[in-house]
C-alpha cells in the first residue's frame, strides 16, 4: 500500500513520471476508491515521486472515511478528523488486508487490449494459479486445464457456440504439451487455430475470464470487440452483462463500437439493466482558460428507454452519418 508500482504483472506503464499528470502542479497521484461494503467502504491514497527510486511512487497520504492511516496523527488536514465519538481513532499505517473492501479487488479479470490468440500448444505449468488468467491470454490454456474438473472447457464452448453461431474447442494433453484444437463448422474435424477465423482462437481468454470469475469479482476488458464482427460483438457483450448481473461482478468495459455500446443500451430499453446499473463515461480533451490541456470525464445521463440524454458532439455517430449519405436523396444538377 505505501507504494505506487508504475510496472508489474498487470500492467507496464514505464516510470511514476510517465504516469503523472503533466499539469498537475503537486505532481501526485490521487485514487480514490469507494466500495458499497457497510464500513470502511471509502479510500483515499495520495502517491508521490519516491525520490530513492524515482520509477515509483511513495504514499504521501492515506484515508479511510476521510480519517488518516498514517501513523503520524500530526499528519491530518482536519483537526476534527482526531476524534470519532469523543475517542482518538487508532492511527497507524494500515495494510489492505485490514479493510475486506479492498480485499476484494483481488477477485479481478483484466482483459488488455494487447492480448494473444490463444495458441495451439502451450507446456503445461503445473505452477498455473488457478483463477489467474493473464491480462494477454498466455497462460489461457492452463487455466482452462487446470479447471477441467470444473468442466471449464465444456462452459467457454457454450459461450464461443452463441458468440460466433457456432463453434467447438478441444483442449488435451500431449506429453509436456497442452494442445488446442478449434472446430467452426461442426463437420467432425478440429483444426489448429491457425486454420480457423481469428476471432475464435482470440475470445478464448476473456470467455475464460467470464467463466472462472467468482460472485463479487471484477472483469476490466478493453475493445471486447476486437476480431468480432456486429452481431458477435452484440452477443459478446450480451455474455458480458449476464454475468455481471447473475454473479454481482463489476464489469468495466473500454470500447470503440457502437455495436457494444448499443446492445448495452438496448439492456436498458428492454429492462435487462436499470439505469442504475450502468455508467457511461466519455473520454475527452479540451482546454481551459489559460489554453492549458483539460482532461474531461463525462457521466452521461441515460434515460429509461435507453437513450443516452445531450450525447457529446459526434459521440457514435459514423454509423447514423455513413446511411445518411448513403441513402439521402439523389440531387440531380443539370
Amino acid at each position: 500500500m505505501d507504494t505506487l508500482l508504475p510496472t508489474g504483472m498487470w500492467k507496464d506503464l514505464g516510470t511514476f513520471n510517465d504516469i503523472v499528470y503533466a499539469f498537475d502542479d503537486n505532481k501526485t497521484i490521487d485514487i480514490h476508491i469507494n466500495t458499497d461494503s457497510e464500513r470502511d467502504n471509502d479510500f483515499e491514497l495520495v502517491y508521490c515521486q519516491d525520490q530513492e527510486n524515482s520509477t515509483l511512487g511513495k504514499l504521501l497520504s492515506a484515508k479511510v472515511g476521510g480519517v488518516s492511516i498514517i501513523d503520524d496523527a500530526g499528519s491530518s488536514e482536519n483537526e476534527d478528523e482526531q476524534e470519532i465519538d469523543g475517542k482518538a481513532p487508532d492511527i497507524r499505517l494500515a495494510s489492505l488486508r485490514d479493510f475486506p473492501s479492498l480485499i476484494a479487488l483481488e477477485r479481478m479479470y483484466y482483459v488488455a487490449a494487447e492480448r494473444k490468440a490463444a495458441p495451439a500448444l502451450q507446456t503445461l505449468d503445473e505452477t498455473t494459479p488457478y483463477y489467474y488468467v493473464a491480462p494477454d491470454g498466455s497462460n489461457v490454456l492452463n487455466v482452462l486445464w487446470k479447471n477441467k474438473e470444473r468442466e471449464s472447457v465444456a462452459k467457454v464452448q457454450k459461450l464461443l457456440d452463441y458468440v460466433l453461431d457456432g463453434g467447438r474447442i478441444k483442449l488435451e494433453q500431449a506429453g509436456d504439451q497442452l494442445v488446442l484444437r478449434i472446430n467452426s463448422v461442426d463437420d467432425g474435424n478440429y483444426y489448429q487455430p491457425v486454420n480457423v477465423g481469428y476471432g475464435y482462437s482470440y475470445i478464448l481468454s476473456l470467455l475464460a475470464s467470464i467463466v472462472l470469475a467468482t460472485e463479487g469479482s471484477y472483469i476490466i476488458v478493453e475493445n471486447p470487440e476486437a476480431h468480432l464482427h456486429p452481431a458477435a460483438q452484440a452477443k459478446m457483450m450480451n455474455v458480458l452483462m449476464e454475468a455481471a448481473i447473475e454473479r454481482n461482478i463489476q464489469l468495466v468495459v473500454e470500447t470503440h463500437s457502437d455495436h457494444v455500446l448499443n446492445t448495452t443500451l438496448r439492456a436498458v430499453n428492454e429492462h435487462r439493466l436499470t439505469v442504475n446499473d450502468l455508467q457511461v463515461l466519455f473520454f475527452s480533451n479540451s482546454k481551459d482558460e489559460n489554453d492549458n490541456a483539460l482532461a474531461q470525464v463525462r457521466n452521461l445521463e441515460i434515460n429509461e428507454l435507453g437513450h443516452i440524454n445531450n450525447p457529446p458532439l459526434q459521440f457514435f455517430e459514423q454509423y447514423s452519418i455513413d446511411l445518411r449519405a448513403l441513402y439521402a436523396p439523389t440531387v440531380h444538377h443539370e
